[in-house]
């Protein structure tokens, strides 16, 4: 995406450095004095439902000489992971359909966390949820015993430290849900 976006940038470099450069043709005698200059016009990229986690860009750059026009789409990988969450939902897998969001945003993992409904995790035998998993999130090292996250699940991200990562080492004065 981002190699496509730098060529497209050296070609319409090309095309305004040829397009400044004074041309004569052998023959000069017809006149295209008062013509208006053809126009490059670039193709619409429709979606019409609301479902499709993909926007369009396009452009289109004209000159004298030449036109050139381009397109392409980009897609919003957090959309899909809503409408995929929403179709396991609607399928009735519940715990699947929160799995989704859990793995992709440690605000979702947090949150669920503190809700006091954690999001599932396997142990390499099964799926683990609720008190289960909170058990096993404090013996990975993710959660101290008074509920504080130390650090998110290694499938969240490679930055998973906490900033109040004195809080779990025993300093501070912890929170009203779980004082010291």
């Amino acid at each position: 995406m981002r190699r496509s976006f730098i060529v497209f940038l050296f070609i319409m470099l090309l095309v305004l450095t040829f397009a400044t450069m004074k041309s004569y043709g052998a023959d000069s005698t017809v006149n295209y004095k008062n013509q208006p200059v053809p126009s490059a016009i670039s193709a619409s990229v429709q979606s019409y439902s609301q479902m499709i986690c993909s926007f369009p860009v396009v452009g289109a750059v004209q000159t004298s000489v030449v036109g050139i026009s381009t397109g392409t789409t980009f897609t919003d990988w957090n959309c899909e992971r809503r409408a995929l969450s929403n179709s396991l939902s609607k399928a009735g897998l519940k715990v699947a359909s929160i799995s989704v969001l859990c793995a992709g945003s440690k605000a979702v993992w947090s949150a669920m966390l503190h809700s006091g409904t954690p999001c599932s995790i396997w142990n390499g035998k099964k799926a683990l949820i609720g008190s289960e998993a909170i058990k096993h999130y404090k013996m990975m090292g993710y959660i101290n015993d008074y509920g504080q996250i130390i650090r998110y699940p290694d499938y969240l991200g490679t930055d998973y430290n906490v900033s109040n990562y004195s809080h779990s080492k025993g300093q501070g004065n912890g929170n009203d849900k779980y004082p010291k």
